[in-house]
């Protein structure tokens, strides 16, 4: 957290199947005391990373095409779960953006 406290969107889905590889897919990283810090893990970060959806999906995702491209390999390889989080967070996101 300390060296890389924010995550840019394009490296988002990239970090994700990262924590995945080496299983550290956790919501929360334990702090010293054994409590949970919210926000702290590399996971949260690359998930709010994705709320801007443009720069971190791109047309990849969100478009009909199937061209089989590294970045659509990167979202298809996530976990269902996280998948529907990473959705979420750039829709509410989206739906903010659409009514200003």
């Amino acid at each position: 957290h300390k060296f890389m406290p924010k995550v840019h969107p394009t490296e988002a889905l990239f970090l994700l199947n990262l924590c995945i590889t080496y299983e550290s897919d956790q919501r929360q990283n334990s702090g010293e005391d054994g409590n949970a810090e919210k926000g702290l893990s590399l996971r949260s970060r690359c998930v709010e990373a994705t709320k801007n959806w443009k720069v971190a999906f791109g047309s990849s995702v969100l478009s009909n095409k199937r061209k089989r491209s590294s970045l659509n390999d990167e979202y298809s390889n996530l976990h269902f779960p996280l998948k529907v989080e990473l959705m979420e967070a750039a829709l509410v996101s989206a739906n903010i953006e659409y009514e200003k």
